[in-house]
């Protein structure tokens, strides 16, 4: 039986096969991915009209995470075939923020890595485009014409068949997230089903390890990575022969495959991986008056799109209490000290509230707890640049600080 791997890629093999030379620039419409490959049907559809509109330009779907085949697999394939120009058109919504200042940045270090000919290049997702407010006018007007799904459908029944737990002694969690993807988890995956059937291990009963795939599960440097429950073990930077030693330790013979065993708490073991652990960005100290700013850094915001977020140490070693009460960049005229008892929103439109510092006392800024904010940015956020930023006390006055732009958390 064909991997779904395998299956997934037929369309591409195809278009290989009815075109001796690939055309010199290629497109890859990439889908965010869905377990069971829904989104290829409709990507190699608006690849072949794409490709009969324009017969000069090849087409060809690829997938963030979840579904193969994967961008990074598809990248080189065409790369290999010929293609000295590859444009990768993001072709989900919404268009993840997190992956828009991801993915360029990985793509640029595997281009550099692998040492591609062809040029990568990033084009804007669809949902900016001119004609998309269009396609959702045009799509409500049709509304109009629909009737009741009351009258049109027969209501959903549930069925037996789905209420029965089957027995298994493991559950096996395949990250299929987009780094994991993007590292070969696609491979890794067929490869547990293969060894998992040889073993016998796949059939429903007591000693069954099932396969359950899974988006993101965080420790991304690992990648590509299973968690294994109930077992609570994690097994990372997965290829065949780490597959095949797991299966064989841990599913067969019962001993959990030590070598490449994790478990929480543990980071990255290996080298060439380990030193980039550390941000490297410099953070700021500084001092004023009774006022002590320690480990000050700045980052985009984790949920608003356009904000920065800046984090650090107050510490009040005055006499007396004292109090933070302005922040003034030129990337923002609007900072914000945000409670997380706030929504964003509730940010937004109220003005800036002083932060109170009682005499000996340290008030630590940090994500997810009280934070500073800087809302309308007047700038892009650049990974390395610096961020003058002033802060005004009552009590002590004014300290001047260069930050840097750091990484996102999640990056």
């Amino acid at each position: 039986m064909k991997s779904i791997a395998s299956n997934a890629s037929i369309f591409q093999t195809s278009l290989a096969s009815e075109q001796a030379a690939a055309p010199a620039e290629a497109v890859i419409l990439l889908g965010r991915g869905m377990p069971r490959g829904e989104q290829e049907v409709l990507l190699d559809k608006l690849a072949r009209e794409l490709m009969a509109h324009d017969p000069r330009r090849r087409v060809v779907s690829a997938f963030l995470e979840m579904t193969a085949p994967s961008l990074e697999d598809t990248i080189v394939k065409l790369a290999d075939e010929g293609a000295t120009r590859i444009v990768v058109t993001p072709a989900f919504v919404p268009w993840d923020r997190n992956v828009q200042r991801w993915l360029p940045r990985y793509l640029a270090y595997r281009a550099r890595e692998r040492g591609l000919a062809a040029e990568v290049v990033m084009a804007q997702p669809i949902e900016s485009t001119q004609g998309f407010a269009d396609a959702l006018r045009q799509s409500l007007a049709c509304s109009r014409e629909l009737a009741d799904v009351r009258d049109s459908y027969k209501p959903l029944r549930r069925r037996q068949g789905r209420s029965h737990v089957p027995p298994y002694k493991r559950q096996v969690y395949v990250c299929l997230g987009p780094r994991c993807t993007a590292a070969g988890a696609w491979h890794s995956y067929d490869k547990l089903r293969e060894a998992l059937r040889e073993s016998g291990l796949d059939s429903p009963g007591d000693e069954r390890v099932m396969l359950v795939r899974t988006a993101c599960q965080h420790p991304c440097n690992l990648a590509p990575l299973v968690s294994v429950q109930p077992d609570n073990v994690w097994y990372g930077e997965l290829n065949e022969t780490r597959v095949r030693e797991i299966v064989q330790s841990h599913f067969v013979e019962g001993n959990v495959c030590e070598a490449h065993a994790y478990r929480a708490g543990e980071r990255v073991r290996t080298p060439d991986l380990a030193v980039d652990m550390k941000d490297h960005y410099p953070v700021v100290n500084a001092a004023q008056g009774g006022i002590r700013i320690h480990d000050a850094l700045a980052r985009p915001a984790m949920k608003v799109v356009d904000a920065g977020a800046l984090f650090m140490r107050i510490e009040n070693r005055g006499g007396g209490a004292d109090k933070l009460i302005a922040v003034e960049t030129p990337f923002s005229d609007r900072p914000r000290i945000h409670d997380p008892a706030l929504s964003h929103k509730q940010v937004e439109d109220i003005e800036f509230e002083p932060l109170a510092l009682p005499a000996g006392a340290t008030v630590e800024l940090k994500p997810g707890h009280l934070h500073m904010m800087l809302l309308a940015l007047k700038a892009d956020l650049i990974e390395g640049d610096a961020l003058p930023v002033r802060l005004v006390f009552e009590r002590a006055g004014a300290v001047d600080l260069t930050l840097t732009w750091h990484p996102p958390i999640d990056m």
